[in-house]
């Protein structure tokens, strides 16, 4: 807080927004960071799977398909378990996600797009990819089941109710189980980064043009009881 409020004296945008900058640069440098010490200790060479084929853009179409389709069943389950159940509202609440419409028109595509970056970096380049190559005895189901916990767990920790972090949960599963089965069947960590930057788009679109999706009024990036978002 005393950060925030020594940049607020250079500044003349609110504190909350100033607050989501730090975090969001801590976010991504942590996520950064944290591959990058994995990928080391392992001795994994990421950029070795980044091959491109002309091929991959069908995977990619598949891949965001089933992404997609995966998360709206669940949806579609939840919505005929409790049809009131706005989903795009909860989604749209959730403190890392609340901040968006209050960021500048340059930085809101960067916003979620180098936070999807990162988790896929970290979640498919590094753990998984590890798990593949440098366990062999753990069966690739495993590795993914691996994968998308620490991933469901992760999203689960930037959100402040059990609805948002089920919401959150939904769609990470979706991402992970379709990401780790694209990266297995291509051997590159692009298709399934596409794919990961597409869903947000895609949804972030939805929460956009969906008016009961949008925050309320009052709300705040920073929960005083719960801490930092992230």
């Amino acid at each position: 807080t005393a950060l925030v409020h020594l940049l607020m004296r250079f500044s003349q945008r609110n504190t909350e927004l100033i607050r989501a900058y730090l975090i969001w640069v801590a976010y991504l440098l942590t996520g950064l960071s944290g591959s990058a010490v994995y990928l080391a200790i392992f001795r994994v060479n990421i950029l070795s799977f980044l091959r491109f084929e002309l091929g991959f853009f069908a995977y990619v179409v598949l891949g965001i398909i089933a992404q997609t389709a995966l998360a709206s069943l669940i949806l579609l389950i939840v919505g005929a378990i409790n049809p009131r159940l706005n989903w795009y509202a909860i989604v749209m609440s959730t403190p890392w996600v609340r901040v968006f419409p209050l960021l500048p028109r340059a930085v809101r595509v960067a916003y979620p797009l180098s936070g999807a970056l990162v988790e896929e970096l970290f979640f498919r380049g590094a753990i998984f990819l590890i798990l593949v190559l440098e366990f062999p005895w753990v069966d690739a189901w495993v590795a993914i089941l691996i994968s998308s916990l620490l991933f469901v767990v992760q999203q689960s920790l930037n959100t402040s109710s059990r609805l948002q972090s089920f919401m959150m949960s939904v769609g990470a599963v979706a991402i992970s189980v379709v990401g780790c089965l694209l990266f297995l069947l291509t051997e590159s960590f692009l298709p399934p980064l596409v794919c990961h930057e597409l869903y947000v788009i895609f949804y972030f679109g939805q929460g956009k043009s969906s008016t009961n999706a949008m925050p309320k009024a009052g709300g705040t990036f920073f929960d005083k009881e719960r801490g930092p978002a992230f």
